[in-house]
């Protein structure tokens, strides 16, 4: 499903299966979990983090979707920009694989999907470094819409002035959400 080297040494990958005992209830009619791989050149490959996404009977195309765009290495944690159904998300994914750091899981709830009833939809994510140094994230989307963040003091903050046009900026901005858990919770 996805696959990137991130250096000469470290890659990831994320792959889907199906949940095989899941049995239909409500309006739920499957589940899989999509599963990060942590690929160490010489060490071998280790799942250090599992999402499962629910497929609804009545939903929309867009709730039954899970996508990554794009993963990053950031100061030995891995950062992975991702939809599931109607959320727009970033994970920060530690393991003893990466680095000395306790293992842990971050997400940054960016934005629900479509942002505006009817209206933009996100198309494309993507992890950049400017020129100075900062870490980016920028989604685009129909309409034109353009969404940018900036990793400041360990968290995604949206760039109002690189993000547009005005309607999805005051919605981005109204849903972020953060939480932080010990991997395995």
């Amino acid at each position: 499903m996805f696959h990137k080297e991130l250096n000469d040494k470290l890659g990831v990958s994320v792959s889907q299966s199906l949940v095989a005992d899941w049995h239909k209830t409500n309006d739920i009619i499957s589940a899989s979990d999509f599963v990060l791989k942590l690929k160490v050149a010489d060490v071998g490959e280790q799942g250090i983090w599992t999402n499962r996404h629910y497929f609804l009977e009545h939903a929309g195309p867009l709730m039954n979707v899970f996508r990554v765009f794009d993963v990053i290495l950031l100061d030995n944690h891995l950062h992975v920009c991702y939809q599931n159904g109607g959320r727009f998300t970033v994970q920060e994914i530690s393991s003893r694989w990466l680095g000395p750091s306790a293992a842990s899981v971050s997400r940054f709830e960016l934005a629900r999907i479509p942002i505006v009833p009817g209206g933009v939809v996100l198309t494309n994510a993507a992890f950049g470094v400017l020129a100075n140094g900062t870490k980016t994230l920028m989604a685009q989307g129909t309409g034109n819409a353009v969404l940018l963040w900036e990793y400041q003091h360990h968290e995604w903050v949206l760039n109002e002035e690189a993000s547009g046009p005005e309607k999805v900026k005051q919605r981005v901005a109204a849903e972020y959400e953060h939480w932080t858990f010990p991997l395995g919770q």
